[in-house]
């Protein structure tokens, strides 16, 4: 029966897939990543499932769809999906601009929303789902309209390694090309906004703000702070075999970064490669984010 959700928010390429991966980990919880596209044809059509097999195939998809084919019609899910699971969205969801039509469609959406992880909570035989969408909507949506209990981890990590990371080539296996890459200017912009749009879950429910860099240099005593965090989750065992490494299991992911095809003994590290690929620093952007560097403990100190 599910009694929680633990919500990763931030940015893209932030670390939130081994984080998602290692909460996974813990007894009673079960990971997913990035659950806002489960419903998003364009991910369906490409993307395998971390199991290995295309979404329509996959035991545990079908089995949670089928169940929830019964009540709603998942063709219209999919499209109040695409309208409210998006970072644009925050401003009028959060202060309630919303009236009318719109706000039927998202009471309908959120009602689903319920269902869908309460029959994934079912199949999955946990009480605790982790969803890394990151979008802050869904989060806000989960907690505020599909009354349920979240905890949301807003996980920055500084804006240079995210940008370098957006701007390298990645190859998916289970997409027919490389993934999405953005400029850096397109990074440091979006990056600003999410932060900003994140930060606005630490109004009216349980907010962690993260640094990945943190995570990454202490993942053992870091997710002992998580599950000090969520109810319940203290006494229940994990899958560390020491600091560093931590045994990851199978899960069934529709999206995320490419190590979500992994599982076993994996060694948490942090990427230090973008650090060359931003030796001439942010220029110009260093102004703009002077005071969000501030804010999360990145001005005037190495970065790791």
């Amino acid at each position: 029966m599910l009694k929680q959700i633990i919500y990763i928010a931030g940015e893209g390429r932030s670390g939130s897939t081994i984080l998602d991966r290692t909460l996974g980990g813990i007894e009673g919880v079960s990971s997913f990543n990035e659950m806002h596209v489960i419903l998003k044809p364009d991910y369906l059509d490409e993307q395998l499932c971390s199991c290995g097999e295309p979404p329509d195939q996959c035991p545990f998809w079908t089995a949670v769809n089928a169940d929830l084919a019964r009540v709603f019609d998942l063709d219209r899910m999919q499209k109040l999906s695409a309208k409210f699971d998006r970072s644009g969205a925050m401003p009028r969801l959060f202060f309630g601009l919303i009236w009318g039509n719109t706000r039927r469609e998202l009471r309908e959406y959120a009602a689903f929303c319920k269902a869908q992880m309460e029959a994934i909570a079912y199949h999955a035989e946990c009480d605790t789902i982790v969803d890394s969408s990151k979008v802050p909507t869904r989060s806000l949506i989960l907690r505020r309209y599909a009354d349920l209990d979240v905890y949301t981890i807003h996980l920055v990590r500084h804006p240079g390694a995210v940008a370098a990371s957006w701007a390298r080539k990645k190859v998916d296996p289970s997409l027919k090309g490389d993934m999405t890459q953005y400029s850096k200017n397109r990074s440091y912009g979006v990056w600003i906004y999410k932060q900003l749009t994140s930060e606005l879950l630490r109004f009216g429910g349980p907010y962690l703000p993260l640094r990945y860099e943190k995570f990454a240099k202490s993942p053992r005593s870091t997710v002992t702070e998580i599950m000090n965090f969520v109810p319940g989750l203290m006494d229940r065992e994990t899958r560390f075999l020491s600091e560093r490494e931590v045994d990851l299991p199978p899960l069934h992911s529709l999206s995320g970064n490419p190590d979500r095809f992994q599982s076993g003994p994996t060694e948490i590290r942090e990427d230090k490669k973008w650090k060359s690929a931003e030796a001439g620093g942010l220029g110009i952007w260093s102004v703009i984010l002077f005071p969000f560097m501030l804010r999360y403990g990145y001005a005037g100190r190495d970065p790791s």
